[in-house]
């Protein structure tokens, strides 16, 4: 007997990974599929004519099989076609991939919500989903983190586009490629008998840093309510310092994001001015991600993979369903314990965070330098279009779809 066999296997096997840092291993979910073949025999036998009708049913336990056969034999040289239908079930046995992630060191300068979409990327995973093993860590102030960032210590520095200009003028090739929101809610803070911007003239405040993106903000906010900024003195402190000294009355006034407002308030001082109200602040960069120009040029890939994680990040905290499950994320990166406080500056940073204006301008550019040209006169003559690139946030816009 002679047996020619053909046969027609279809299966799919799918696996799942999981992202992790550095290189890991993701393990694949066990999935069960069913795979279905045919198989077709022809056998020529010689013999008086008859007819036989067969029915096979067989069960294999490794893998499981049924396997359902019908025969039919015709003569007087007899044809057999046989027609073999196995259904068998094949179940994945867990396996392990190795993924290498690119590694990268970012520094935040503050204990605020405001950098929230940087630190909270890292928590929620995002940032390994697109490749990446981000270290995050805080380093006290714009004028801090700028040193660590022209040293090498770090990849990417979290802060405003004024220090970044303020750096150029020092020949330190920084270039801003992200802006966090614009229009940023931010305040000054007083003790409660100080009535009018005006009466700050002659009074110490507290900012951040001195010539930081804070600094300047504060500044430009109180010379558009004819301050004379000169008669101002600004100290050097973090937020929770700047809140005990004016509890303690050792300042006058203090420079405050929202979720330090409502702290503010809670200690009995008094909000004097909002500064996202005062006219241009819609063109306003609340501060964003800037790196050294070579190691965009030869990490651009990377650049824009961390800027589609922040993105997403950011997407998240402007769904308030969201907030409650980022309370413990908040807290960890700012040292805030009150929830009620992190959920109130939440909602406050809601329009900033829905907008779309992530993309670095010029306009942004001259505002920075406009604000910073009083203390470092050599901004003047920088040329602006070196310091900003436009291309990275907008690449990272479009690959989420996001743009067209």
């Amino acid at each position: 007997m002679t047996v020619a066999v053909s046969a027609i296997v279809a299966g799919v096997v799918a696996g799942v990974g999981a992202y992790y840092a550095g290189t890991l291993s993701a393990p694949v979910k066990e999935v069960t599929k069913t795979l279905e073949r045919t198989l077709t025999t022809t056998t020529t036998i010689a013999g008086a004519p008859h007819t036989v009708t067969e029915t096979l049913t067989k069960t294999v336990t490794a893998p499981p099989t049924t396997v359902t056969k019908t025969e039919t034999v015709t003569g007087p040289e007899r044809t057999v076609t046989t027609t073999l239908t196995t259904t068998t079930t094949v179940t994945t046995t867990p396996k392990t991939e190795k993924i290498t992630l690119v590694k990268l060191k970012i520094a935040y300068p503050t204990y605020t919500v405001h950098w929230a979409p940087f630190y909270a990327a890292k928590d929620l995973g995002l940032y390994e989903k697109y490749g990446l093993d981000v270290e995050v860590i805080y380093l006290a102030g714009d004028t801090v983190v700028a040193p660590a960032l022209a040293s090498r210590s770090i990849d990417i520095a979290i802060g405003g586009n004024p220090i970044v200009l303020s750096s150029r003028v020092k020949n330190l090739d920084f270039v801003y490629f992200y802006s966090n929101l614009v229009k940023p809610p931010f305040y000054i803070m007083t003790l409660p008998e100080i009535k009018s911007p005006k009466e700050l003239e002659g009074k110490v405040g507290a900012v951040p840093s001195i010539g930081g993106w804070a600094h300047n903000y504060a500044r430009w906010g109180l010379r558009v309510r004819g301050v004379d900024d000169a008669k101002v003195k600004y100290m050097k402190m973090d937020y929770a310092s700047a809140l005990a000294a004016l509890q303690e009355r050792k300042i006058d006034w203090a420079f405050a994001t929202p979720e330090w407002k409502l702290q503010y308030e809670k200690a009995g001082a008094k909000l004097l001015i909002n500064l996202g109200d005062t006219p241009g602040a819609e063109d306003v960069s609340s501060g964003g991600g800037y790196a050294l120009g070579d190691w965009l040029k030869t990490n651009r890939a990377a650049a824009v993979a961390w800027v589609k994680a922040v993105l997403e990040a950011t997407d998240i905290l402007a769904d308030p369903a969201n907030h409650r499950k980022l309370l413990p994320i908040i807290s960890k990166y700012t040292g805030i314990k009150d929830e009620e406080v992190i959920l109130a500056s939440l909602n406050e940073y809601l329009t900033g965070w829905r907008s779309d204006l992530h993309v670095p301008t010029l306009k942004m550019m001259e505002i920075g330098r406009d604000w910073t040209v009083e203390t470092v006169p050599e901004l003047a003559n920088l040329d602006l279009t070196k310091s900003y690139d436009d291309i990275i946030a907008d690449q990272a816009l479009r690959e989420l779809g996001r743009r067209i």
